[in-house]
């Protein structure tokens, strides 16, 4: 016998815009009730885009992550390539993009990993893993971010 409690969604009671600001960005105040009955108030929901996350690796087994500056922590901040799904356009084909500006490499193997919340707390921000393998250059990067090797 299991001493675990069968996990239950929060209901959402009232849910009111607070700022709405398409395509990125929505804002919701919302009145939940917990599984025992309690209620919270104002339970403050963030709906941020689908974007994509690579975890690309080069011929020789390196993976490649980049130091680029991120406003909303406002630094330079080390990460994997990745961001935007343009409106229309295939997770795949905005991974592939996204690779190509900020790393200048591409590959013809790709991977989905996953589909992941990158905050699940307070935001629903949708992050489509992507794994190209044998990636190699072919072209030149966006200047302002640099590219480092890791094993």
């Amino acid at each position: 016998m299991s001493d675990k409690k069968k996990l239950e969604n929060w209901r959402v009671a009232e849910s009111r815009t607070l700022l709405s600001a398409p395509p990125f960005l929505d804002v919701r105040a919302e009145r939940v009730v917990l599984p025992d009955g309690r209620v919270v108030e104002d339970f403050y929901q963030v709906d941020i885009t689908l974007f994509v996350c690579i975890f690309a690796e080069v011929e020789n087994g390196e993976i490649i992550v980049i130091n680029q500056y991120k406003h909303g922590a406002k630094e330079v901040s080390l990460t994997f390539p990745g961001g935007h799904i343009d409106a229309g356009e295939a997770p795949l084909d905005a991974a592939r993009r996204e690779l190509r500006e900020e790393t200048g490499y591409a590959a013809a193997r790709w991977f989905s990993l996953a589909i992941t919340s990158s905050t699940p707390i307070r935001a629903v921000a949708g992050r489509i893993c992507c794994w190209p393998r044998a990636a190699a250059r072919c072209a030149s990067p966006i200047p302002a971010i640099s590219r480092r090797w890791t094993s």
